[in-house]
């Protein structure tokens, strides 16, 4: 390249030729614009008329990443909400994704944005279409309306407001729990807001969301029927409307009054108040301030985004609920939460199960940070404790029940036959597993047993599956289960009485801790499975790699890669019958 010359990146010479189209003779259509909605941007005006709003100035623009962001198109900022696929700015989001095609095409990709506003124009002089795009995409124009009525009020909305739903087949009356930072215009932090009896402020304390001062308000939960429209032409901006539209849902005239009348009363009436609008997977909220001059001005009504928190919403998105269901009324006991116990406590919780007992004795060390859900925060507090204060705020709806005792001690003094669909022992110990075989039917009664355990650095992960029907043999036959000979390899004693441990990192514990969770929910949603045995198997380069001196068995995957591995499943009966 001669010196002094400057290289034209493919950016501006995609937009050299666009320039050249669009400035010359072929396209007269456009004008270069005088006042481009952004700095460093080329900008054209083209002039169209509409039979609803009249005449309008359109403007395309190009930028500077040009055409990795196709072009933009900006219509009057006062169509949003009039039109769909307006935002707030006034741009029109035509839906024209940049291609690899385009640097060698540019003038392809603006005829296409062309094509795309020219179907548009069309589009919007039909009401019914206007309708139907405004319905399917009602949440986001939502989020728009919120947005702009706040700006209209000049009023701080909730920062965030949490939503616990359950199905509604009516009205429903709830608690609101509001949250407020000191400062005269901190706004409200946050509003938690839960149906019938159920305390949002408890809720609130359990999540720690409770940032700030307490103030509680009362709820109406409307649900919307399905199919029901719900667009920018329904919603309400004022108090008479608000009222007009809970009637008309609750079929019942005066419903709204009737629910104000109740809850302000002459000690209350300067108590904020919440109208939550609730579809099958969303919902809508309008707060109900105090008027600014009590008894001659209407209260004040701002619509807000409402977010669930619910299990439903939160753990499923509202999927598969006939599982989700059947998990959260289940009971599992967890021996151990240790490197591969607390990762599947936390994992079950996330799944869906109801309850969850853990019991493990032992005390959080900092060696345990590397491979432990837990971290330098909890040193010297009991595992079980700890992970079930950390599960409880994380996860919705899920109950953890902490046990700081050792598990054979628990097991003797406090299970209680029947009382578990799933037992799950992490602890990796031949006295638990010796224990639960010789009194299973005493203390478990039918409920199935996993055992888990993962050989020396992680090399190999088991899940034994025992089903009621079965039993495992009280000599504890994990040398029939495990894919290496060890002996006294793969483990590094400590100066101190019966202390050792085995080294590998949180990447493989959890790697274990899913294939274990994984099992055990599929016996969870399908309790009368056979019993089986899992095993995740890495590759003989990571056995040498370990540098332990190991005899490997014929199920161990022969490869140069050490990140290969397999999942085998072997039968329970033939495989503890073999010597």
């Amino acid at each position: 390249m001669p010196d002094g010359t400057v290289a034209v990146t493919p950016f501006e010479a995609a937009a050299a030729i666009v320039r050249q189209w669009l400035d010359g003779n072929g396209a007269v259509f456009a004008k270069r614009s005088t006042k481009p909605q952004r700095v460093k941007m080329d900008a054209w005006v083209i002039e169209l008329e509409h039979p609803a709003v009249g005449k309008q100035s359109v403007q395309l623009s190009i930028l500077s990443d040009f055409p990795v962001t196709p072009p933009l198109i900006h219509v009057d900022p006062s169509l949003c909400l009039v039109w769909p696929h307006i935002e707030e700015d006034g741009k029109f989001c035509h839906g024209v994704e940049p291609a690899p095609g385009d640097f060698a095409s540019p003038i392809q990709v603006v005829e296409d944005v062309l094509d795309r506003l020219a179907q548009f124009w069309v589009n919007t002089q039909n009401q019914a279409w206007l309708e139907s795009e405004f319905q399917a995409e009602r949440l986001s124009y939502w989020l728009r309306f919120c947005s702009i009525r706040h700006k209209v009020l000049g009023y701080q909305p909730p920062a965030t407001t949490r939503v616990m739903m359950h199905p509604l087949s009516q009205v429903t009356e709830g608690t609101v729990a509001g949250y407020f930072p000191k400062g005269q215009n901190a706004g409200t932090s946050a509003l938690v807001v839960t149906q019938g009896s159920e305390d949002p402020h408890q809720l609130a304390q359990r999540h720690r969301w409770d940032f700030g001062t307490l103030a509680r308000g009362c709820a109406l939960f409307v649900p919307l029927p399905d199919g029901s429209l719900w667009t920018p032409v329904v919603w309400p901006t004022d108090f008479v409307g608000l009222s007009a539209l809970v009637d008309y849902l609750a079929d019942e005239p005066g419903r709204f009054t009737k629910w104000i009348t109740k809850v302000r009363d002459g000690k209350n009436r300067q108590q904020s108040l919440t109208v939550i609008f609730a579809e099958a997977t969303v919902c809508y909220g309008y707060l109900i301030s105090p008027p600014m001059i009590d008894r001659l001005m209407p209260p004040r009504v701002t619509p807000f985004r409402a977010e669930r928190v619910d299990a439903d919403w939160a753990l499923a998105r509202d999927t598969g609920l006939a599982i989700v269901h059947k998990r959260r009324s289940s009971r599992a006991l967890l021996l151990g939460c240790g490197s591969l116990g607390s990762p599947v406590a936390e994992l079950l919780a996330r799944a869906g199960v109801g309850t969850i007992d853990i019991v493990d004795k032992e005390v959080f060390e900092a060696a345990n940070c590397a491979r432990h859900v837990l971290g330098a925060n909890a040193i010297g507090q009991a595992k079980a404790d700890s992970v079930s204060q950390k599960l409880t705020a994380l996860i919705p709806q899920v109950k953890i029940n902490p046990f700081h005792e050792t598990v054979t001690q628990w097991l003797a003094e406090h299970c209680e036959t029947d009382a578990y669909d799933l037992v799950i022992d992490c602890t990796g110990e031949s006295t638990t597993r010796t224990v639960l075989s010789l009194l299973r039917e005493t203390l478990l009664g039918e409920c199935a047993t996993v055992y888990a355990w993962m050989e020396p650095f992680c090399a190999a992960a088991h899940v034994v599956h025992v089903s009621a029907k079965d039993t495992w043999p009280a000599d504890d036959p994990v040398e029939r289960v495990n894919v290496a000979s060890w002996g006294a390899n793969g483990v590094i004693k400590l100066p101190a009485c019966s202390t050792s441990f085995s080294t590998y990192g949180a990447a493989d514990a959890w790697q274990a801790a899913g294939f274990v969770t994984e099992r055990a929910l599929s016996i969870l949603d399908a309790p009368d499975s056979p019993s089986q045995i899992w095993s995740w198997v890495r590759a003989s380069s990571f056995f040498e790699r370990t540098g332990a001196a190991t005899r490997l068995s014929d199920l161990v995957p022969h490869s140069d890669d050490p990140f290969h591995a397999v999942q085998i499943i072997r039968d329970f009966p033939e495989t503890l019958s073999h010597a």
